[in-house]
C-alpha cells in the first residue's frame, strides 16, 4: 500500500507513507490453528505517526475452536521501530512486546 494525504503534513504539504502485510494460516486437526502475520509500515517523514520511522511487527496467533460458536485465541506480538517510539513507564523504547487473550463468540 502506498498512500498520500493532502495537507496531512501541514497546509499545502502532502503526507506520504507506505505499508504491507503478509499473513499465513495453518489448520491442524482438532480445531487448532496457527496464524502468522508480518507487517511493515514506512513513515519516513513522520507524516502519519508523528515520528519519522519504519515500524515492523510480527504476530503469532494460536487458536482453538472449542465449539462451532466459541473460539479461544491468543496473540503474541512484537512491534519494532527504527526510532524510540513506544512509551514505557520510564522513557521510551524501540520495541514493544504484547500478549492478548481473546474469547470469540459467534452467533
Amino acid at each position: 500500500m502506498l498512500a498520500r494525504e493532502r495537507n496531512s503534513a501541514g497546509p499545502g504539504i502532502d503526507g506520504r507513507w507506505a505499508g504491507t502485510a503478509l499473513n499465513g494460516r495453518h489448520e491442524f486437526s482438532g480445531g487448532f490453528a496457527l496464524n502468522l502475520r508480518g507487517e511493515v509500515f514506512d513513515d519516513t517523514k513522520g507524516d502519519r505517526t508523528g515520528t519519522a520511522q519504519t515500524l515492523t511487527a510480527l504476530t503469532l496467533t494460536p487458536e482453538v475452536k472449542v465449539t462451532p460458536h466459541f473460539m479461544v485465541r491468543g496473540d503474541l506480538r512484537l512491534d519494532r521501530s527504527s526510532a524510540s517510539a513506544f512509551e514505557k513507564r520510564v522513557g521510551r523504547a524501540s520495541q514493544q512486546p504484547t500478549a492478548m487473550l481473546n474469547l470469540v463468540f459467534r452467533f
